[in-house]
């Protein structure tokens, strides 16, 4: 994956907040780079609840891939803005397929 190419050796801001529903292989290649901590949560709310300090990515999907369900919330890119943490929109799901708007 390019975006963790980006992100070598993060010193204290190592965490990576992923939720469960995301596409499970792209966690796989978060949790793959040793110094990393990949924190797996249930859902938005607990992406928000998860977000600190110390969170460097936040991988989003732009639509589950196992309901086609929209997962782009405000209130997580809200709290990574205030964090200094970093929104990755996943959107191979989507691209070409969903409407712009």
């Amino acid at each position: 994956m390019v975006v963790i190419s980006c992100f070598r050796n993060p010193g204290a801001r190592n965490r990576v907040v992923y939720e469960e529903a995301n596409f499970p292989s792209v966690r796989y290649l978060y949790q793959a780079q040793p110094e990393l901590e990949v924190v797996a949560v249930e859902d938005d709310r607990a992406i928000v609840e998860a977000i600190d300090e110390r969170t460097l990515l936040v991988p989003i999907s732009h639509v589950c891939s196992r309901t086609a369900r929209s997962r782009m919330s405000s209130r997580s890119c809200g709290a990574h803005t205030r964090s200094g943490a970093y929104v990755v929109l996943d959107c191979y799901q989507s691209a070409g397929v969903v409407p712009s708007t």
